[in-house]
């Protein structure tokens, strides 16, 4: 049973990154404790790798809006001239 607040059809897009990382935990440990049957297994490694993909986008995500933000910082310190590294 899951402790986490779920949208209606399990669909990993509809996750938060928090929840969705919570929710493959809980998949996670119901995979290791091993009394799934193989059908169960399959249902949990689908959706397993489904919040996989929406985590990784979040992450993506927030990645390229903390390297807009450092590079409009930089301009803004700089007067406007790009930083060479």
């Amino acid at each position: 049973m899951s402790t986490v607040e779920l949208p209606d059809e399990k669909n990993p897009s509809e996750f938060k990154f928090e929840n969705a990382m919570k929710e493959l935990e809980l998949t996670v440990s119901q995979m290791e404790d091993g009394n799934a049957d193989l059908d169960e297994m399959m249902k949990n490694y689908q959706i397993g790798m489904s919040l996989i993909k929406s985590c990784r986008e979040s992450i993506d995500t927030a990645e390229l809006k903390l390297t807009e933000i450092s590079e409009l910082m930089d301009k803004s310190s700089n007067g406007g001239e790009k930083v060479n590294e």
